[in-house]
């Protein structure tokens, strides 16, 4: 590729740059930045010198060579240094690493130990061992072993940072360009948070540095920052592929990543947050070829988020960057679910990417199979000479749904029996309907607001009503904006009554927001209920069967600024026919009185629907996956209306669907959002999909 020189000088000033005994001329511009494009070099280990020179002064550079250079990013798995791995693999990295021409470039971090750094970025170093401690354990592994296969000079540029989710990565000029990935960032991080954990924090403070650097590809170790939003994720990591593809004008930019390994999170009452993100990476593998994933489950440490076995984690990436990046013709993908089939009462499950075929390391225990009611079961395992599985539980005479290896902290068994044993990943097949219109329930809409304890002038209604709202940030202000109790122990509660009941996916709360002496008084721990039921439900105890739990949840507290935007928070699954909303509030911040309060709540109902009498849910239609592909069903007794319509609202096709008949939606749409509109002659239901 072309060699990039750009820096910056003075307004207008010419500048010289004197390589390989040629000059090419070029000049800043008005901010005095200049930005030159020379004929590429084939990669080699010989030796360059480079000089610029400017404004009367000159910058010379020496010990230069010609090789392949990749972006190492992610969070603080890929951060995780050499130092700091097995012994036996340290052992290794420090008897086999001295490399001149294997070299490790660092970006800055901008937060270190829960402070900002103000450090400077670390220039080229070249691979010896006292050196390569303080590398990313990752990227050296990785890096080294492709430097002895491939020989030729390879370069790191570390951009890897702690704590950070894929949305602080992606530039500010993806989210404006795309209004589904802006939908799904993240809230705005808060305090120190805010630096590293904000939609495009890190693109402004660490990519853009490095951005337009020719590169042949990135390694990505990162995933954990976004378990708490996974249903969210896929967009936004399909986003920040297609971001930094465009940044480098590079569209099919090999991405070669890590499946999150096997952890169990303290504060995940649903056991499946990180194994739904290892089925989101999954799916993005497999829906973008110039992309490669590792899978490492069986490498994770179940009460530690920073596993110290990195070199396998780099063994199982490096096939990928051979086959995606040079087109080796070489055993490299991990195999995959392809599909199944019912035979009497049993499963038989066929894979892709098998290689040298199926074999099991210990007892198969970790394939569960379901029938209709998705209530799962453990599965009797068997390999068959074929490489299909047969799966079965005596007890379960229908089943139609499998599972292998899905939750957060897990073993796995199936390995090929490759010279590198490749891993199965963790899969289901249990999707539910693509259905994720959300609509946000009005002020209008709510019977009434409720709670166990309130402080004169903050009534709990002003948590509901929208007072102290700027767009969507809160001010910094509580008087007839927010809810306040009174001083009386915990618990605490919140209920908000619907005047018709909705299918309820999520909520944002706007945590207490005030004076920064008062921000301790906000939630902290809390449970979130959820009730069918049409009575009074103000004092029925949460510890009632009228109540059904949803989940726990952990706020922070508030900025005490007026550019506060709450915390976004996504249900495990959508909570049908929910006419009533529980918060139960176990503590706050403050550990010495009883005081605690709530500036806002706002409900987002996941389907719409209209119609002569709303408070019935009529379905008229569904659309169900079948070996991934869409599939829309008439459900009705009647001929319905269907519409379909691209994301920014455009009609794309219609046509009348008769009763009872179902339509294969890979026929109409491409990859992308899309809008399904099915109606008769009072009742209208609709449905946002992706393919």
């Amino acid at each position: 590729k072309p060699l990039r020189i750009w820096g910056e000088v003075l307004p207008t000033e010419p500048v010289a740059i004197l390589f390989d005994g040629v000059s090419y001329t070029t000049q800043c511009d008005a901010q005095g930045k200049f930005d030159a494009t020379i004929p590429a070099k084939s990669a080699s280990e010989s030796m360059y010198a480079m000089t610029i020179y400017a404004a009367g002064d000159s910058v010379s550079y020496r010990n230069l060579v010609m090789g392949d250079v990749y972006l190492c990013a992610g969070q603080s798995n890929m951060a995780f240094k050499v130092g700091t791995v097995t012994p036996d693999q340290l052992a290794n990295a420090q008897a086999d690493a001295n490399y001149p021409n294997l070299r490790f470039f660092e970006v800055a971090k901008v937060v270190n130990g829960g402070v900002l750094t103000g450090d400077s970025d670390k220039p080229w170093k070249t691979a010896i061992p006292e050196r390569v401690v303080d590398w990313s354990a990752v990227a050296f592994f990785l890096g080294r072993d492709l430097h002895k296969h491939i020989n030729i000079p390879i370069g790191l540029i570390n951009i890897s940072h702690g704590g950070a989710p894929s949305d602080a990565f992606i530039s500010p000029e993806a989210y404006a360009a795309d209004p589904e990935l802006n939908a799904a960032k993240r809230p705005d991080g808060t305090g120190i948070y805010n630096y590293y954990q904000t939609p495009s924090s890190l693109y402004n403070s660490m990519v853009s540095k490095v951005v337009g650097y020719p590169i042949k590809g990135v390694f990505w170790y990162q995933a954990e920052g976004n378990a708490i939003y996974w249903q969210n994720f896929k967009t936004i990591f399909k986003g920040l592929i297609k971001d930094w593809r465009t940044k480098w004008n590079e569209p099919t930019l090999p991405w070669i990543f890590v499946q999150l390994p096997a952890y169990e999170p303290t504060t995940d009452p649903t056991f499946m947050t990180w194994a739904e993100t290892r089925d989101i990476q999954l799916q993005v593998w497999k829906e973008d070829p110039n992309t490669g994933m590792a899978v490492t489950v069986d490498l994770g440490q179940a009460n530690d988020i920073h596993p110290k076995d990195k070199y396998n984690v780099a063994k199982r990436m490096l096939p990928h960057v051979k086959a995606l990046v040079y087109g080796e013709q070489i055993t490299h993908k991990s195999p995959i679910y392809k599909s199944h089939e019912i035979v009497g009462s049993d499963l038989l499950v066929t894979f892709e990417n098998i290689g040298g075929g199926l074999t099991s390391v210990k007892e198969i225990t970790e394939f569960e199979i379901a029938a209709e009611d998705k209530v799962y079961k453990a599965a009797t395992a068997i390999i068959l000479p074929d490489n299909r599985i047969q799966l079965s539980n005596a007890t379960l005479s229908n089943p139609m749904h499998v599972r292998y290896a899905f939750r957060n902290n897990t073993t796995i068994s199936i390995f090929t029996s490759d010279e590198l044993p490749l891993p199965l990943s963790p899969f289901k097949t249990d999707y539910p309907e693509p259905v994720q219109s959300l609509s946000e329930i009005s002020f209008e809409n709510i019977n009434g607001a409720y709670a166990s304890s309130t402080y004169t002038g903050r009534l709990p209604l002003y948590a509901i009503n929208g007072a102290g709202l700027i767009g969507d940030a809160h001010e910094a202000s509580i008087t007839a904006k927010a809810w306040h109790t009174n001083d009386i122990p915990f618990p605490h509660y919140f209920k908000i009554e619907l005047k018709n009941p909705a299918a309820i996916a999520s909520m944002r709360i706007w945590n207490l927001n005030w004076s920064s002496a008062y921000l301790n008084r906000g939630i902290n721990d809390i449970e979130i209920y959820v009730s069918a039921n049409a009575d009074a439900m103000q004092e029925i105890s949460f510890s009632q069967p009228s109540w059904t739990k949803v989940m726990n949840y952990t706020m922070s507290q508030a900025t005490g600024d007026n550019t506060y935007k709450g915390e976004l928070i996504n249900f495990p699954t959508v909570q049908e026919n929910v006419k009533w909303i529980g918060i139960n509030i176990l503590n706050s911040y403050n550990s010495t009185n009883g005081y605690t309060g709530i500036s806002e709540i706002k409900l987002y109902k996941s389907e719409v629907l209209s119609g002569t009498n709303p408070t019935v849910k009529k379905k008229l239609a569904e659309v169900y996956r079948v070996n991934n592909q869409l599939f829309l069903k008439n459900n009705s007794d009647c001929d319905l209306n269907f519409e379909l319509y691209s994301i920014q609202g455009k009609m794309l096709y219609h046509q009348i669907l008769p009763a009872p008949s179902s339509i294969q939606l890979a026929n109409l749409m491409q990859q992308g959002f899309y809008i399904l509109k099915v109606s008769d002659s009072n009742t209208k239901q609709v449905f946002k999909v992706q393919m």
